[in-house]
């Protein structure tokens, strides 16, 4: 390969890196655009956005504890109602 045909193939590759680097560019600047939106959505509705991890750690501990608490409900429901229930068989 002579430098002349070097060069060609060097220049090639650096305008395809360039137009790549625009387009990653163009990508980065949209999901920024689309970060900041979702932000301002969660500032919008009360929420941190920097905290949101700590928010769902407790929103799933009261979630969880909830549940339990159903659970509990429904099994002493049951068991008041168990001997009424084997009277109706």
């Amino acid at each position: 390969m002579t430098i002349d045909e070097r060069l060609k193939v060097a220049v090639q590759q650096r305008d395809e890196l360039a137009a790549a680097v625009q387009r990653i560019t163009g990508r980065l600047e949209a999901a920024n655009k689309a970060l900041a939106l979702v932000e301002q959505e969660c500032r919008d509705k009360g929420y941190d956005p920097d905290t949101l991890d700590d928010i769902l750690r407790t929103t799933q501990v009261k979630y969880e504890q909830a549940v339990t608490a159903l659970e509990k409900q429904v099994s002493d429901a049951r068991t008041a109602l168990q001997p009424f229930m084997e009277n109706d068989k």
